[in-house]
């Protein structure tokens, strides 16, 4: 089934491989970063900054549902790519 999904997004030009996505290294990269940084400043500084998990949890589920995902938005500021 994944080999069918390859040749199909092939076929209609759609990006394959990681290199080819910028966009989605960028905003893994982001959310990475703010879940490590959130545990260095909970576990260092204060126990509070562990809900930055819970907010980059809520991010990630509403925009698997909305499609809307602000690193989103930020690259194409960066970088003047749209979709």
């Amino acid at each position: 089934m994944y080999i069918y999904h390859m040749i199909k997004h092939a076929e209609v030009g759609i990006p394959t491989t990681g290199a080819a996505r910028p966009r989605e290294r960028f905003v893994r990269g982001v959310a990475g970063t703010v879940v490590l940084v959130g545990f260095v400043l909970g576990w260092f500084v204060n126990d509070l900054f562990f809900l930055i998990h819970v907010f980059v949890g809520l991010n990630l589920l509403q925009s698997s549902v909305t499609g809307f995902c602000p690193p989103e938005k930020i690259y194409e500021r960066l970088f003047g790519e749209s979709a």
